[in-house]
């Protein structure tokens, strides 16, 4: 009862006006934290929306690095073979020098034999001799 004697002391025009101020206190915090969920809401939108954009991006950047990396085994055959190509020249060419100087001094062997054997001796006078 204690309360209802102060409310009575109150005017009511002043009791109106209490309840009133309380009331549009109450809807401003009430607009503001809704402001704030729509404000939120909003942010959380268009993060989904660049998440979405940065995983198809991802997405890109991992076929490119697909594409790159088999790209870079082909290209790293090439080069091993251009590599190998050189060396496979040069020992080749060492070979085929040798295989030269082997049938150099076969031929110089045969030649040779073959100045001092009887045959060198006849063909020089059928050619130089005249019979």
């Amino acid at each position: 009862m204690d309360e209802l004697k102060h409310l009575s002391s109150i005017e009511s025009y002043d009791l109106v006006t209490q309840h009133l101020h309380k009331s549009v206190q109450i809807l401003a915090k009430s607009m503001h934290f809704t402001a704030k969920y729509l404000d939120i809401e909003e942010k959380l939108t268009f993060a989904q929306a660049q998440i979405m954009n940065l995983d198809v991006e991802n997405t890109s950047l991992k076929e490119s690095v697909k594409k790159v990396t088999v790209e870079s085994v082909e290209v790293r055959k090439q080069l091993e073979t251009v590599w190998v190509d050189p060396m496979v020249e040069r020992t080749l060419s060492a070979q085929k020098e040798d295989h030269m100087e082997k049938m150099k001094k076969e031929v110089e062997e045969a030649m040779k034999n073959f100045k001092a054997s009887k045959e060198y001796s006849e063909r020089l006078m059928v050619e130089y001799g005249g019979d």
